[in-house]
């Protein structure tokens, strides 16, 4: 039974074998690869459908190279009924809404903006924190102080006190002269 169902299937039409069979859509004749769908024994079939592909495509391309229409063309094809020319505006509409003039946007947008910066913030601290603990430092001041060599420590303190002249103003001087336009 089974010699006979292997007998029945269909083999490819250029080297007979029985492995992944396409079936050619013109034709039907079976084939295996692209090699065997070119092979002498189809070459009249598949030659036929590439030169269709190329003049299709060369049509499309004829026609997309045609002149453009300028926009009374365009207009002058339409069907004028589908689009009226006067609008019915109604008189009581004297003034006109515009939804950005509501200050609830303006409170949402501030809000989410509020909202999104905390959130960089502390996705920031937590991977700060994350990247400290997989060097093998602890997160509170303690551990990272005793990490800290005595070279280190001291060029921290001065970096520190300079952060905190800075935010103070400290380091400028009322005495100074002010530079005018130039």
């Amino acid at each position: 039974m089974e010699a006979t169902a292997q007998e029945e299937r269909i083999s490819c039409l250029a080297c007979g074998s029985l492995d992944s069979l396409n079936i050619c859509p013109r034709c039907a004749l079976a084939y295996c690869s692209v090699k065997c769908y070119r092979s002498e024994q189809h070459r009249g079939c598949s030659e036929s459908f590439y030169r269709e592909c190329i003049e299709q495509e060369l049509r499309l391309r004829g026609e997309a190279q045609k002149l453009p229409r300028t926009f009374e063309e365009f207009m002058n094809e339409q069907n004028t009924e589908n689009f009226p020319i006067d609008m019915d505006i109604p008189s009581s509409s004297d003034h006109i809404i515009d939804s950005d003039d509501d200050d609830s946007v303006d409170n949402y947008l501030e809000k989410v903006e509020k909202e999104c910066a905390s959130e960089y913030q502390s996705a920031e601290e937590r991977e700060l924190d994350r990247q400290l603990t997989l060097l093998g430092v602890g997160t509170d001041n303690e551990s990272l102080l005793s990490s800290l060599t005595d070279v280190e420590k001291k060029s921290f303190t001065l970096f520190y006190n300079k952060l905190l002249e800075q935010e103070a103003g400290l380091g400028r001087s009322v005495f100074t002269k002010k530079q005018g336009p130039k």
